[in-house]
């Protein structure tokens, strides 16, 4: 990380920059004019910011700055002599970095700048509005970490998809274990009993015994693994799994939930498990998506022939929010699990209730 930036211009029409006790914040400026960098640095302290900085005016330099990462943002110049902004977004776009960009315009460049945010830039500031700076400043951070956090769920949501094929894969493989393996044990111990009735002697009797307690540890071993194939969520039940979930994905978010099943204890095959699990994990993510949920209420009921799932939230968000809105995107996949399944997960939207996501499902005689 460059060093402290040591400022050397104060503007007489700024007040005093904020105390050492203010929010630190670290911004690589791409800029030719020390005068320039100083007086945008100064806007920023008096915004109330610490900082830290460093600047640069050629793309190798840019991209050694921006290998140390750790930078809040950038802020560049709209053209400078031999660097222009086309160049600048390239640098940051061949290191795959995320840093909130703003570009500084001068007066009379509005066409420019739109150019510019066409061509990737978050936003502009013209200098004879720098007033703006820290608001953009700001805005721009905040919807970069909003991006992080939401990357960070679909990596999360990955996961578990790569989770859940790796079991599907198992259960496989356990099932391989158990209905195969099984059937040729079944087969063999009739075998093994008639070969003991009818032994000639007490030698062939005591051989016949010794396989038929073999037979018997290999059935007992094989069903132990089968046990140990099973995943460990599914010891959890679905009230503590779905509890767990919430509590990895809400809290972070701002957001209070609630858990209730009815009864406790609900038996589900291992597909309708799965499903629920995911439906509930898309419908957090949504609501966190969405921003504006304080709370959310997380059902389990089952009645006769039917389990139901219902995720809702407080009410906060009225609007519609079915299928086809962006921040549902990863739920519209799980209908037609759904259906496979033979049941039905729909999103419910109104003034008097907020938004539920709601999944039905036929209650199996258990798992």
């Amino acid at each position: 990380m460059p060093p402290v930036r040591a400022l050397g211009h104060t503007d007489r029409n700024l007040p005093e920059a904020k105390p050492s006790g203010a929010p630190l914040l670290r911004l690589l400026f791409v800029d030719n004019a020390q005068t320039d960098y100083t007086l945008l640095a100064r806007y920023i302290e008096v915004g109330g910011y610490r900082l830290q900085s460093a600047r640069v005016e050629t793309a190798a330099q840019m991209r050694d700055a921006l290998s140390g990462g750790g930078w809040d943002a950038v802020i560049s110049e709209l053209d400078l002599p031999g660097f222009p902004l086309a160049d600048v977004l390239q640098v940051l776009r061949d290191g795959d970095f995320d840093t909130p960009f703003i570009v500084v315009t001068g007066t009379g460049d509005e066409d420019a700048a739109a150019d510019a945010l066409v061509a990737g830039a978050d936003d502009y500031v013209s200098k004879s509005r720098l007033a703006r700076l820290v608001p953009a400043l700001r805005r721009v951070m905040a919807t970069a970490a909003a991006k992080g956090r939401e990357r960070t769920e679909h990596a999360r949501l990955r996961l578990l998809q790569s989770h859940l094929d790796h079991v599907d894969d198992v259960r496989a493989i356990a099932r391989d274990v158990h209905d195969n393996f099984g059937e040729l044990m079944a087969e063999l111990a009739p075998g093994l009993g008639w070969f003991a009735e009818h032994a000639a002697d007490d030698a062939a009797r005591a051989q016949v015994h010794g396989m038929q307690q073999a037979l018997e540890r290999a059935r007992a071993r094989a069903e132990r693994s089968v046990r140990a194939l099973r995943p460990p969520l599914f010891e959890l039940g679905m009230a503590r799994a779905l509890q767990s979930l919430a509590q990895s994905i809400l809290p972070r978010h701002g957001i209070a939930f609630e858990c209730v099943s009815r009864p406790a204890l609900v038996a589900l095959d291992d597909a309708s498990f799965f499903a629920m699990y995911r439906v509930c994990q898309a419908s957090l993510l949504m609501f966190a998506r969405r921003g504006r949920t304080r709370s959310l209420r997380i059902a389990v009921l089952a009645q006769a022939d039917t389990v139901t799932l219902e995720v809702a939230d407080d009410g906060a968000d009225r609007g519609d929010h079915g299928f086809s809105s962006a921040a549902s995107r990863d739920l519209r996949d799980l209908r037609e699990v759904a259906g496979a399944l033979g049941g039905v997960l729909e999103i419910s939207s109104g003034p008097s209730h907020g938004t539920r996501v709601i999944l039905s499902l036929p209650l199996a005689a258990g798992p």
